[in-house]
């Protein structure tokens, strides 16, 4: 029951991690508005203190706080639905070293490009490119290793009726959500919807993990 408590105390944090994220996202820390390479790397440096603390949490700790939820889930899940929970984690375990291993590369490659800008702004530009690819790349803006992890503990919970049926239903419209991320045309709408009810599922989830007797609810 430890572990639950652990995960129950994850959970939310994960949640406001999200609104954290989309809020500085958005305001002080957007960048999308720049359109010139060596502005957006400038800016980029200026902040680095904030970026580096923005990206920490964003990617470093959301990773480490997922496998407390995803090992918690499974305990709770897994004696209805052992298989599909063990797929479940197994993916869960992927997102969390994908999204810690992004946060790690852009944190040391903004201090490279740091350092190398006032000699090489040229140079330094392009190795922010490199730099934001990976970054990119391993961070899953392509939603696929989170989107299969709730989609598969929400097919769990709809099987086991240890947690209620509608959280199992969210849980698969939040982790589909994420995989439709895949598909260019789908990729914004897709995101903004995974993320937003990523917050709801990732609360609700934080609040039923707390219930130290769970009722099962019938499939």
């Amino acid at each position: 029951m430890e572990l639950q408590k652990w995960g129950a105390r994850a959970a939310p944090v994960l949640a406001l991690i999200y609104i954290v994220g989309i809020v500085l996202s958005l305001t002080v820390l957007n960048t999308s508005g720049i359109v010139d390479p060596l502005e957006r790397t400038r800016f980029q440096i200026e902040h680095q203190g904030s970026m580096s603390a923005f990206i920490l949490v964003l990617y470093v700790l959301f990773g480490c706080l997922v496998p407390v939820v995803a090992v918690a889930l499974y305990e709770r899940l897994s004696p209805g639905a052992n298989h599909l929970m063990k797929l479940a984690t197994g993916f869960a375990f992927i997102w969390s070293a994908l999204l810690i291993g992004s946060g790690l590369v852009y944190r040391n490659g903004l201090v490279a490009v740091a350092n190398l800008f006032p000699n090489d702004p040229s140079a330094a530009v392009q190795l922010m490119r490199t730099v934001e690819t990976i970054h990119e790349g391993l961070g899953c803006m392509i939603e696929i290793p989170g989107g299969l992890w709730i989609v598969l503990t929400g097919l769990a919970i709809r099987r086991t009726g240890i947690f209620p049926r509608p959280c199992g239903t969210m849980g698969m419209v939040v982790g589909t959500a994420g995989l439709l991320t895949v598909i260019p045309t789908f990729f914004v709408p897709a995101v903004a919807a995974y993320a937003l009810l990523s917050i709801l599922w990732f609360s609700r989830m934080g609040y039923l993990m707390s219930r130290t007797n769970p009722i099962h609810h019938a499939a």
